[in-house]
């Protein structure tokens, strides 16, 4: 503030006399979001605790806050893992239920019987309920949250029991074809797949 400057009808004179300074925090830049000054904080999960619920404990905080203070003009946007979590849940529903309609029509077409076809799909809520079930044990012991990894888990866990579905279907259909009763070419069909 010592540096003098030249001012036009008074000479040199030093900035000091034609300012006046003080130091106050600031940011160290102004950030934009759609035109409006925006912050950016990020934050992760603590280790062990799924995305969904902690992303859902941190929004009711926020808004808790902003509510509290009064703080009507301002709002709280997520992005990254928290946005696109529900993005995620919402496609991956969709993209199964369809996946179902089509092994469904698969089924019966390779089939030619719609109990038959039943009976293949059937094998498939008692394969995650045993899914589940065995994942809630593991918890017991361990955390394994229901994460990327585990779905896809579940996937190859459907296609195994579709699989042997399907095997034991075309056991049963041949031991049909041979003249066996219906309980005899069900247990002929499980006994050649054990």
């Amino acid at each position: 503030l010592d540096t003098e400057i030249m001012v036009g009808d008074h000479g040199l004179m030093p900035l000091s006399d034609l300012v006046e300074m003080s130091i106050k925090p600031a940011p160290a830049a102004i950030y934009r979001s759609n035109g409006m000054v925006s912050v950016s904080i990020g934050i992760s999960p603590p280790l062990g605790q799924p995305v969904g619920p902690f992303i859902d404990k941190v929004k009711a905080s926020v808004d808790g806050f902003l509510a509290s203070k009064g703080y009507d003009q301002l709002y709280a946007h997520y992005r990254g893992s928290a946005g696109q979590l529900q993005t995620f849940l919402s496609q991956f529903g969709q993209t199964v239920a369809f996946s179902l309609f089509i092994l469904l029509v698969l089924m019966w077409i390779a089939t030619r019987s719609m109990s038959l076809t039943i009976a293949i799909m059937l094998s498939m809520p008692l394969a995650l309920l045993g899914g589940m079930l065995n994942l809630q044990l593991l918890n017991l012991f361990t955390d394994q949250n229901l994460d990327m990894i585990t779905l896809i888990g579940f996937i190859i866990l459907i296609g195994l029991v579709i699989n042997n579905a399907i095997l034991l279907t075309e056991e049963y259909k041949s031991a049909m074809l041979d003249g066996l009763e219906q309980k005899q070419a069900i247990t002929q069909a499980v006994i050649r797949r054990k």
